[in-house]
């Protein structure tokens, strides 16, 4: 299983969560790439040392380009208000597991077109995942239903119409 975060690495963002949770799996053989750089990289660093599995990538402006290599993206987030990875991956068919917080759940429907859990529950993280290594095919639903989503809510054609019809009414 092929598994990436991407964003800023400060504590609102919850990264240690994603790596604690990977470090708790037992027998499931997984990579996580981390995209992103800021004042706690030396510290999950330090979290995810002794675990080969885990790379820390650094920051990358293509993170479209590289999303569609993964097969799951986690934002761990203890806040989020629309967050922009979340269609980034839909479009690129990356199964979305995400904690349950501000904008998310208003985007993500459980078990529908991604997984949520509750923020900075390590032990439900980690139970997902090992679920998505162990069902891989299960998952292909999921995928399509949020690829769906997408292109009928967040293209950037669907977006213009929300935004003009939002102004036209006002």
């Amino acid at each position: 299983m092929q598994v990436c975060y991407v964003g800023r690495l400060e504590k609102v963002k919850g990264c240690e969560y994603l790596i604690s949770a990977l470090k708790r799996l037992k027998n499931v053989d997984y990579i996580c790439d981390i995209y992103g750089d800021g004042s706690l990289l030396e510290k999950l660093k330090e979290l995810a040392a002794g675990d080969d599995k885990i790379h820390f990538m650094g920051f990358s402006s293509e993170v479209r380009k590289v999303l569609p290599q993964y097969d799951v993206l986690v934002l761990p987030s203890l806040y989020e208000a629309f967050p922009l990875t979340i269609p980034e991956a839909m479009n690129a068919k990356v199964l979305l597991v995400c904690s349950n917080v501000g904008g998310i759940p208003y985007i993500i429907e459980n078990q529908v077109n991604g997984y949520l859990f509750d923020m900075g529950n390590v032990e439900q993280l980690g139970t997902i995942l090992e679920r998505i290594a162990k069902n891989p095919k299960e998952q292909i639903q999921i995928i399509e239903q949020a690829y769906d989503d997408f292109k009928h809510s967040y293209t950037e054609e669907v977006m213009i119409k929300k935004t003009f019809g939002v102004l036209e009414e006002n």
